[in-house]
Parts: C-alpha cells; sequence; structure tokens
C-alpha cells in the first residue's frame, strides 16, 4: 500500500512539496489536534485561514507510526515525532475539504503529516507512569484530492505547515511502560521537553492524605 512512509511516495511528497509552493502557498494547521489512543479512534478537526479538514484517527496499534509507539524500560531513550497518512489507515476523512480556501469533494484523497522529534529518557524509578510534553513542528505535510482513486490527476495538491505541542502518556505494565496515548495539538508550542512521573496510587494516595491534613491544620491554626 501506498504512503508517506515510502522511499517512493515520500519522495513525491518532496517533490510536490517543493514544485508546488512556487505556485500554491503552503496551507498553515494553526488549530485542532490529533489523538490516538488504544481503545478506539479519535475524531478530530484541522484548521487554518484556508484549511478545514475533518475525519478520525486510527485506534493506536502496531501498525501506527509514532515512534514512541511500543515499549520502553525504566531510564530508556524515546523520540516524540513520528508521521502518519491516510495511506497507512491513520487518519480517515470526511467531505468537504477545504484546502486553498476552495471547498471539494473528492472521490479518493490523501493525507500525510511528519512530524520533528524530541528525545526524552524514561523515569529510571519505576512509576505508575510518565507524562512527556514536546514542541513540534509539520517538517513535511500534503493534502490531496483526486476525482476517482489514487493515481488519478489530482484536482488539488497543496502543501501543509504547522507546529504545537504533543504530549505523550505512558503506563507502567509489568516492569516496563507502553505507550497508552499520545496527541499532537496545533497552534502554541511550549519550550523544551519535560517528563513528569505518574504517582503510584499508594504514593498518590499518601500525597492526597498529607495535603487534607495540611489543609485541616491551617483551617485550625486561622
Amino acid at each position: 500500500m501506498l504512503s508517506i512512509k515510502s522511499p517512493i511516495v515520500a519522495a513525491v511528497l518532496f517533490a510536490v512539496c517543493f514544485l508546488t509552493t512556487a505556485t500554491v502557498s503552503a496551507d498553515p494547521i494553526t488549530a485542532g489536534s490529533l489523538t490516538f489512543v488504544p481503545s478506539s479512534g479519535t475524531g478530530f478537526t484541522l484548521s487554518g485561514p484556508g484549511l478545514a479538514v475533518n475525519g478520525t484517527t486510527a485506534q493506536l496499534n502496531s501498525s501506527v507510526s509514532l515512534l514512541s509507539n511500543g515499549l520502553i524500560g525504566p531510564g530508556g531513550n524515546g523520540s516524540t515525532g513520528g508521521s502518519v497518512d491516510s495511506q497507512d489507515s491513520e487518519l480517515f476523512l470526511t467531505m468537504p475539504i477545504t484546502a486553498g480556501g476552495v471547498s471539494y469533494n473528492p472521490g479518493a484523497y490523501l493525507l500525510g503529516l511528519r512530524f520533528s522529534s524530541s528525545s526524552f529518557m524514561a523515569p529510571v524509578q519505576l512509576a505508575s507512569g510518565f507524562v512527556v510534553i514536546a514542541p513540534f513542528t509539520v517538517t513535511s505535510g500534503l493534502i490531496e484530492g483526486y476525482p476517482n482513486s489514487l493515481g488519478d490527476v489530482p484536482i488539488f495538491s497543496v502543501p501543509l505547515t504547522g507546529q504545537g505541542t504533543t504530549i505523550l502518556t505512558f503506563m507502567l505494565q509489568g516492569d516496563v511502560y507502553r505507550l497508552q496515548g499520545q496527541t499532537f495539538v496545533f497552534g502554541t508550542s511550549v519550550q523544551g521537553t519535560t517528563v513528569q512521573s505518574i504517582p503510584e496510587p499508594t504514593s498518590m494516595f499518601l500525597l492526597l492524605t498529607s495535603f487534607a491534613g495540611l489543609a485541616r491544620f491551617r483551617r485550625k491554626r486561622s
């Protein structure tokens, strides 16, 4: 199956983006988000000054091409980026599609996005899980529509740009962590990458109990 991740299609995507930017302005994605979780697909809307795309993401499974999709051990290194595209059944669009400020109802479509990556290290001390927050940019992006099927002369072909913040959630399974969800939020980017442990249930209970005791102590003193 053709996909943005195959060498041939990746080269075509680069060539299309390079050649069309001289005559077709890129559509920036300025709002919206893409979320991948194991339980089910998630609806999304991506929008910008000339862009409106609606659809559903795929369920997070082993074939979704996010770099941290899998297992990571305590103290292990991971990466936040990856790529998703409609031809690998990672994104499903609904009609109409607005690109370049024009609304279309194509018979077939291609949407591909490749995200920049930041590195991180999983907590060395075992915890219930951890959350990674990092910036991203769309290093290559394309949306195309075709009259009937892929391979037809495109009705439209518009490069896509964007930036924002990605959030990854890992949960402990045995003695390793597994990615349980990743969201790409378009718009504002954070500065740098942060990793925050999720306390064990017992630790969380003790922490909440100490907060409640402190609150009672303060009320008594006042």
